[in-house]
């Protein structure tokens, strides 16, 4: 397969400049009239004064940055997008959950002057859809834990 072939194919055309050889010419003329993106890679030889390397690293480069500023921002765009779906998945496979295992741990904040202001509840956790809620107790229900947890 030729170069022209292998760049009608291709995305973008990585360029490695020699000023002396005219096949970095024919190959940076193809890429430009085949409107192909150009990534300049590296000169191994350039002129002095104007060149093509030098036009071509100008008004490739700015665009080349901000294309590297979008991809990025896309990523974690597309990132968040996915964390958003998965959470959505998590809650309706909470929903679903019967929650066969749950696991309780009771909590309290008490010691204040007026014994109205305690309170009690316990802190549950389900391994099978990781959810985690709370259970505030009434102050005479000792047996709440034990009356709403599943044996599992």
């Amino acid at each position: 397969m030729g170069h022209m072939e292998g760049m009608k194919k291709c995305d973008e055309v990585h360029v490695f400049w020699d000023v002396n050889s005219s096949g970095s010419h024919v190959d940076l003329g193809m890429a430009l009239a085949l409107e192909k993106e150009i990534i300049p890679v590296k000169v191994f030889h350039d002129n002095e004064g104007k060149s093509y390397w030098k036009a071509l690293n100008k008004h490739v480069n700015q665009p080349l940055k901000q294309k590297a500023k979008d991809y990025l921002m896309n990523k974690a765009e597309k990132i968040q997008q996915n964390i958003n779906e998965l959470r959505d998945e998590l809650i309706l496979h909470q929903k679903k959950c019967k929650h066969p295992r749950v696991v309780g741990k009771y909590g309290s904040n008490t010691g204040h002057l007026c014994e109205i202001d305690d309170r009690y509840w316990i802190e549950l956790d389900c391994p099978t859809c990781l959810k985690r809620w709370y259970v505030h107790l009434p102050d005479d229900d000792y047996y709440y834990y034990q009356k709403h947890m599943r044996k599992g």
